[in-house]
């Protein structure tokens, strides 16, 4: 185990500790196919590997769950969630689990922060996105030129709702 790092006990999982430096430990033994044996504690302490979810986040497994790592770091040193709080990665990079780089924030801290760093996914970033931010500077364009809502629909293959919201900068408003 790591001797500059700090380690608490995770509150309800006897024999698993969390480091500030957000690496994980058990003494537990493990069995054959890797899964934790609870009915084999030992002195030795080994480091849990966690998983990284489709989010981006890495998990970790524990005897009755499967935790994200950032949380319990911060329950560990700073305390439970608070009610309508969220994990803050304060350098913006979802893997960077050390207590330094935590923090629990509102939603709005939390959106503030991506973008800061980034890393919010408006505009071409989202995954859903059906057009790209030229598209939509050059719907803007084509309306102020007489162009209308309509014939836009038909030009780029979206809603009249999605066009509307384009020109009104209820959607794209960041370009």
């Amino acid at each position: 185990m790591c001797n500059t790092a700090e380690h608490r006990e995770i509150k309800g999982q006897h024999g698993f500790l969390i480091g500030s430096d957000g690496v994980l430990w058990t003494s537990w033994r493990r069995g054959k196919n890797g899964r934790i044996l609870r009915s084999s504690p030992s002195d030795e302490w080994t480091q849990v590997f966690g998983f990284l979810s489709s989010s981006g986040y890495i998990r970790v497994p524990l005897f009755d769950r499967v935790a994200r790592l950032h949380h319990l770091v911060l329950e560990a040193f700073i305390g439970p969630q608070p009610f309508g709080m969220v994990t803050r990665h304060l350098d913006g990079i979802k893997v960077h689990n050390w207590l330094s780089n935590l923090a629990w924030g509102t939603q709005s801290e939390n959106l503030h922060d991506c973008e800061l760093h980034g890393t919010s996914i408006h505009g071409e970033r989202n995954h859903n996105a059906k057009l790209t931010e030229n598209d939509v500077l050059n719907t803007r364009a084509l309306a102020e030129y007489g162009i209308t809502v309509g014939e836009l629909t038909d030009m780029y293959g979206v809603s009249q709702s999605a066009i509307s919201n384009i020109l009104m900068r209820k959607r794209w408003p960041h370009i």
